[in-house]
């Protein structure tokens, strides 16, 4: 089996939601098999994380409250790609 025979292929695709940051779309996709089914999905500018390593070894953590899950998370320093920005 190659990859292309797991490959879906659009029919129709709308825009749901638009943002400052991000869009949402739905799109009518014809599935390997022949059938078609729905695929609902964001569409977002992307994301970088950094692994800051000391010189002892121990690797940098932040605190940083997520307001989708109203909680503080521990994680790794992250941020989004702006428009245009090259990483």
């Amino acid at each position: 089996m190659h990859d292309t025979d797991l490959e879906e292929h659009c029919i129709s695709s709308e825009v749901i939601a638009s943002g400052g940051m991000l869009t949402v779309k739905r799109d009518q996709v014809r599935l390997p098999s022949g059938h078609q089914s729905q695929r609902e999905f964001v569409i977002h500018p992307g994301a970088v994380v950094v692994v800051p390593i000391l010189p002892n070894g121990n690797i940098v953590f932040e605190r940083q409250f997520r307001y989708a899950l109203h909680q503080v998370f521990i994680e790794l320093p992250a941020g989004k790609i702006d428009a245009n920005e090259d990483i």
